[in-house]
């Protein structure tokens, strides 16, 4: 269902905030694709091993 609101609206930023195993994540298909998760149980490329505040921190000061 993402991927089809992807398409239908020619998204090209996905970004998941909670990711685990990936398991949701590695099927998004969008061309920038970002994860947030503090404690993946998997490595999962794209993603910040980061609390969602600390992301979001990084965001605001411009640095991601």
């Amino acid at each position: 269902r993402i991927n089809h609101l992807i398409d239908k609206y020619n998204l090209n930023n996905y970004l998941e905030i909670g990711v685990r195993d990936g398991r949701n994540y590695n099927k998004i298909i969008a061309k920038n694709k970002t994860g947030v998760d503090p404690f993946p149980t998997k490595d999962i490329n794209g993603l910040y091993k980061l609390t969602s505040d600390d992301f979001l921190k990084l965001i605001k000061l411009n640095l991601i």
